[in-house]
């Protein structure tokens, strides 16, 4: 990743502030969710940068353990009373404007392909036409 233009980076990290900042906008107790948030997010960046993720060949794989707790936290909220109730107090607008992110997000990974990082395949040009749901997020929005 060192070859990378310092442009790709950066689009990625305002990629995950944006999603940060909607996601917690659709949420009713935004500055904690923003904060839970970037917690998460920088937990992330760290064991990254310790390059934890890399080794491939463990079982389960690490990244699972990063991946549990989010799961699990997502189940209480559909299995729970009091999750539920969070839920229903979501801004379903909100929720769906939150799509507009996989615009960025294709465009970080069409540079990571063409800088021979990630294969073409999870690009548009390949076979991930997440860029279309970024793109329908708008007109739906304003038709909510």
């Amino acid at each position: 990743m060192e070859n990378l233009p310092v442009n790709v980076s950066i689009l990625f990290i305002v990629t995950v502030l944006l999603t940060i900042i909607l996601f917690s906008k659709a949420t009713p107790s935004r500055f904690f969710t923003m904060v839970l948030l970037l917690l998460w997010a920088v937990l992330f960046v760290v064991l990254g940068q310790m390059e934890l993720f890399t080794d491939t060949t463990s079982m389960p794989p690490r990244i699972i353990f990063m991946m549990g707790p989010a799961i699990l936290i997502l189940l209480l909220f559909f299995v729970t009373k009091k999750g539920k109730s969070i839920v229903d107090k979501m801004d379903l607008r909100a929720l769906t404007l939150v799509h507009v992110v996989r615009l960025p997000v294709e465009i970080c990974l069409y540079a990571l392909a063409v800088h021979k990082t990630i294969p073409d395949l999870l690009t548009f040009e390949g076979r991930n036409f997440d860029i279309v749901m970024g793109i329908s997020a708008l007109p739906v929005v304003w038709w909510i």
